[in-house]
């Protein structure tokens, strides 16, 4: 399998309601993870 993309926008197509994650008692599916991944990253500076 090649990703075009990163691997967890890759799932996030694919599988977007799909568990990708769990946090103590909270479920992340992939759409919510990638949701989550790339609020962090936008506090990067480029």
């Amino acid at each position: 399998m090649t990703f075009t993309d990163w691997p967890w926008r890759h799932w996030r197509q694919v599988r977007s309601q799909a568990p990708a994650l769990r946090l103590n008692d909270e479920v992340l599916s992939w759409r919510a993870l990638c949701e989550r991944i790339d609020a962090l990253a936008g506090g990067f500076a480029a």
